[in-house]
Order: structure tokens, then C-alpha cells, then sequence
């Protein structure tokens, strides 16, 4: 891609590139990630040429699967998958990696999107797409957390449970202070599997119905 002061041309090859990922859904995202380094890497900074370039950053947020403008922008507009990361958290900075959690919640999870968006599929940590993989910048990463208190109410000790979770690439509807945690109280210890399906109804009820928007 090239740039003087009064016109901006792409090789056949870039034009094919960025075609070819607007249109195959979860390839989407990698297209504007490309565009946005091309054009920050190859703008000479004049004014006309930074209008063009948010210009066509607009116009390519604004493009849905037919190349025609939508209303509004979904936020998994731009994803193709889900990546679910669980973190149990029993007493400050020692954190747990709990992937089978992440295994009991992702297929669960997998059925409600399938519902809602039929390209999105959910993997557990494990299976997610690593960094290196040039598919990574199509993943939204979704961690959870539960964190587990004990606490005195009256003179009896109850279990407490704070289920939540945010997302560190999605940010905006889906970051920390947007986003309501769920609590279990329980006299006694609370099992695996009310925390596992806890977090599945977590995920359900802040998460999902963004989707729908």
C-alpha cells in the first residue's frame, strides 16, 4: 500500500487480502488489524491523508458480512471465538488456573451462542488460540474469576462465593466496572459444581445478551 498527498493505491494483493477477510466472518478483525498498521506505517501525516485513513477506518468498522453499512456495530461483530479462562482465588495474589472449570463451562457456553451468532464457538484455556497464531486477533479472551471467602454474620460462619469475570480485549460493556459479579452464600462449603454453574449463568446474563444488541 502506497500514499502521496492526493491519492492512496493498494496492490491487486492487499485489495485481495482485505476482501477476503471482510467477507469469512472470523477473519474479519485480522483485515482491520492489517489496515490499521498499514495506514499508521505508511501515512505521510499530511492532513488530507489522515482524513482518508480514519475515513476508511470508519467505513470498514461501519461494513457488515455484505459489504453493506449497518445500523450499529455489535461488539463480536469482530469475533470468532470465545476463549474462556477460569481463575479461583482463595487468599490475596495467589491466584489458580482452574481449566477444568473452563472445560465444564465452555460447551455449556457453546450451545447459548450457537443460539445467538452461529459462527462463535467457545474453547477452554487449553484449547484457545495462542498468541503466536496469526487467527489470534479474531478471539475475544474472557476470564472469569471466583473468589471464595469465609465470613462471620451474627455469630455463624457462612461460605461466600464472588463469581464474575471481564474481558481484556473487549473492554467497554465488557470490563470490570461494567459488569455485575454474582454471590453465593452458602453455611456449607459450596461444591464445584455450583461454582461451575455459576459461572455459566455469569457468562448468560452479563455476557451473552450484549450479543443480541
Amino acid at each position: 500500500m502506497s500514499w502521496d498527498r492526493n491519492h492512496m493505491t493498494a496492490s491487486p494483493e492487499h485489495n485481495h487480502i482485505a476482501n477476503d477477510n471482510i467477507v469469512h466472518g472470523d477473519k474479519r478483525l485480522s483485515a482491520f488489524g492489517r489496515l490499521v498498521h498499514a495506514l499508521g506505517t505508511s501515512t505521510n501525516g499530511t492532513p488530507r491523508s489522515r482524513i482518508v485513513a480514519a475515513s476508511l477506518l470508519l467505513g470498514l468498522i461501519s461494513m457488515d458480512v455484505n459489504g453493506h453499512a449497518a445500523a450499529s456495530t455489535n461488539l463480536f461483530y469482530f469475533f470468532g471465538r470465545i476463549c474462556i479462562s477460569v481463575y479461583d482465588l482463595q487468599q490475596d495474589h495467589a491466584p489458580r488456573i482452574r481449566d477444568d472449570l473452563s472445560d465444564i463451562v465452555a460447551p455449556q457456553l457453546e450451545q447459548a451462542t450457537k443460539q445467538l451468532n452461529k459462527r462463535l464457538s467457545v474453547l477452554s484455556r487449553p484449547n484457545c488460540i495462542k498468541p503466536n497464531d496469526r487467527r489470534f486477533d479474531s478471539q475475544l479472551s474472557l476470564e472469569l474469576f471466583v473468589k471464595r471467602q469465609t465470613i462471620t454474620v451474627g455469630g455463624n460462619e457462612f461460605n461466600l462465593a464472588i463469581v464474575g469475570g471481564s474481558s481484556s480485549n473487549g473492554r467497554g460493556p465488557l470490563s470490570d466496572y461494567e459488569l455485575q459479579p454474582t454471590v453465593l452464600i452458602e453455611r456449607h462449603a459450596i461444591t464445584e459444581s455450583a461454582i461451575g454453574e455459576a459461572l455459566v449463568q455469569y457468562v448468560k446474563r452479563a455476557v451473552l445478551p450484549i450479543m443480541k444488541n
